[in-house]
């Protein structure tokens, strides 16, 4: 299904660094290690940690009793959202007017088990059997993509063969997802190494989704999942530094942008 999300970089070329394409060009942003929190603090609404630092205002707010994580992350002390079992964030928005084409979806953190024992939401929103969107780890360590448009038969799920991540606790983890409907393919990098292979997309084909009729009626959750309202219990406790949902990158900009979330810049 094609789409007309253009790449950030034919209105922003001149940005020289990752941080910069973001500000400028992303769809939400949010840099968690901005937050005020000592480490273990349950985190509170209002703090600069939590404001979209994208070209938007959907500044984050607290889902139950998230706790702020200082972890080793890229070379340095960072400060993180800790999300476990339903302590997560909202992003404030539904995402209607992003995931209703091409779009990629970025997170750095911690994961405390890579293969967990049950399925660990890197984000998500669901409405029912109406519209999802979702990025998770199942259980094994599978990385699992997940979309639904309003209108388009169903669920498209495409999940990896074999487990994505290593057992036990990961410090360094940034992955990048894309979710193509130009090319109707959805692919995914775990610290700028494609995964592959793939296992065949299961349910609604990608060519068979309307993105333009994308209406979850569900805020996007960071750190879990949003199924109708109701947060879902993670299966592992994850902490993310940053997050953020662009549109469809240019090899030139995933390169910055990977700068960005690996604080190499």
């Amino acid at each position: 299904m094609v789409n007309t999300n253009a790449n950030i970089i034919g209105v922003y070329k001149n940005t020289q660094i990752g941080e910069g394409v973001l500000t400028a060009g992303s769809y939400i942003l949010y840099d968690f290690s901005d937050l005020t929190f000592a480490d273990e603090a349950n985190i509170a609404n209002g703090d600069a940690g939590l404001v979209d630092q994208g070209p938007n205002s959907n500044t984050a707010t607290i889902i139950g009793t998230p706790t702020c994580n200082e972890i080793t992350y890229y070379g340095g002390t960072r400060k993180g959202v800790r999300s476990v079992t339903t302590n997560m964030l909202s992003s404030n928005t539904q995402g209607d007017s992003y995931f209703n084409g091409s779009f990629e979806v970025h997170w750095g953190g911690r994961l405390e088990d890579g293969q967990p024992a049950a399925t660990t939401y890197i984000c998500g929103a669901a409405d029912g059997s109406t519209a999802r969107i979702g990025v998770s780890i199942i259980s094994g360590g599978n990385l699992q993509l997940s979309y639904r448009a309003t209108s388009g038969g169903g669920q498209t799920q495409q999940t990896a063969t074999t487990a994505s991540f290593a057992n036990g606790a990961l410090n360094n983890v940034y992955v990048r997802v894309i979710f193509d409907f130009i090319t109707d393919t959805f692919s995914a990098y775990i610290n700028g190494s494609l995964v592959t292979p793939w296992n065949a997309v299961s349910g609604t084909a990608i060519a068979s989704q309307d993105p333009s009729t994308f209406n979850s009626g569900q805020n996007l959750y960071i750190g879990g999942n949003n199924n109708s309202g109701t947060p879902s219990s993670q299966g592992a406790e994850i902490t993310t530094v940053r997050f953020a949902v662009t549109p469809l990158l240019s090899a030139e900009e995933a390169v910055l942008v990977s700068n960005f979330f690996t604080f190499a810049e």
